[in-house]
């Protein structure tokens, strides 16, 4: 998900769709040249996004990765 924000451009690059095939939803890439696209994203938004970004690191730091592996395994 990261790979499509540009925060410092302030852009949304899709690059991919998703389609529901019952019950799943898989991946894929757009019909067309024009699917293809980076959205302008508002100042307030690249704004929320980088905070967001920075939360997971500062999370491991403040609770350890024990915590985090926990995660990872289900539990």
């Amino acid at each position: 998900m990261w790979d499509d924000v540009d925060r410092e451009a302030g852009e949304l690059n899709i690059r991919d769709t998703a389609i529901l095939v019952d019950p799943r939803t898989q991946e894929s890439t757009p019909q067309t040249a024009r699917g293809n696209r980076a959205l302008p994203l508002p100042d307030s938004l690249v704004r929320v996004l980088k905070r967001a970004r920075r939360r997971p690191a500062a999370d491991r730091l403040l609770f350890g990765c024990r915590l985090l592996r926990g995660r990872r395994r289900g539990r």
